[in-house]
């Protein structure tokens, strides 16, 4: 993980590109032509809209800027702007899976930031709810589209619930002795082991599973804005775009954003960004 003082470092430097001093991260690269799009606007090569510097992570930490993307980067960077007395910088998760009314509790209604999330599993989500590329055919059923994918949905939320017991665990992933650390001991481990086996035994994952399917049902019956809070968006682009289009998936996220920005947009990122970030 990079320094503080690298990402400081970074951060300072974003805040001189931007006209207005302020600096906006999303989690990944590709999230940026899409908030331009939800904003109704052409995206600028700069990444700036209205003084503000559009910021995506990137995982390999290209052009001489540390790795790292995903919520915890994001995360860290407005934590340790607001440590550090750097004022106007903020960052936009992925809602990740969780409900709406968990992001509401999360995040404030309306959220005051710094630290904001998408009303959606991810920014493709409010893509969607926008419009449907007119060049792709009749729009589809969405509910149905919504219910094809619950097979899915509750297998993923059943592994993001095993892999947090896991971790606990420890043996969520391959474990190596670090450098400074001391190495653990056979004792050790199965003492722990012996403390949490709990989490995982006697897990009726069938029955979890069928749980989670209906979790997702009654959301998606309440509203498909619920719907979109579990839905992955990126199955959205990567899977339904792909298949009805044909096109490659880069190219179905670019022609989709485009037909949300030559629609204005979405309403409510515009607000959002008027109220918190705009200058």
């Amino acid at each position: 993980m990079s320094s503080a003082d690298e990402i400081l470092a970074e951060i300072d430097a974003d805040l001189r590109l931007a006209p207005g001093q302020r600096v906006v991260y999303l989690e990944g690269k590709t999230d940026v032509g899409p908030l331009f799009a939800l904003l109704g606007v052409a995206r600028s090569r700069a990444g700036i809209h209205q003084g503000v510097l559009v910021r995506g992570l990137d995982a390999e930490g290209k052009r001489g800027r540390a790795p790292g993307s995903g919520s915890e980067a994001v995360c860290r960077r407005v934590e340790l702007a607001a440590q550090h007395g750097r004022a106007n910088v903020y960052g936009v998760l992925d809602g990740d899976g969780r409900t709406l009314d968990a992001i509401a509790a999360g995040f404030g209604a309306p959220q005051d930031g710094p630290l904001f999330a998408w009303e959606g599993y991810c920014i493709e989500n409010l893509l969607a709810q926008v419009t449907w590329p007119a060049q792709w055919g009749e729009a589809p059923e969405w509910e149905a589209v919504f219910r094809g994918y619950a097979a899915y949905v509750g297998l993923n939320r059943l592994h993001a619930e095993m892999r947090e017991r896991l971790t606990t665990l420890r043996i969520h992933k391959f474990q190596n002795p670090q450098v400074d650390m001391p190495l653990l001991t056979s004792a050790e481990v199965q003492q722990a082991l012996e403390g949490d086996r709990h989490l995982i035994g006697g897990v009726d994952v069938a029955a979890r599973f069928a749980a989670e399917v209906e979790v997702y049902a009654r959301e998606v019956e309440a509203s498909l804005t619920r719907g979109h809070m579990l839905l992955n968006g990126k199955w959205l682009v990567h899977h339904l775009a792909v298949s009805r289009s044909g096109e490659a998936r880069e190219t179905c996220r670019d022609v989709w954003s485009e037909a949300v920005r030559a629609r204005g947009g979405s309403p409510v990122v515009r607000a959002w960004w008027q109220r918190v970030v705009g200058l």
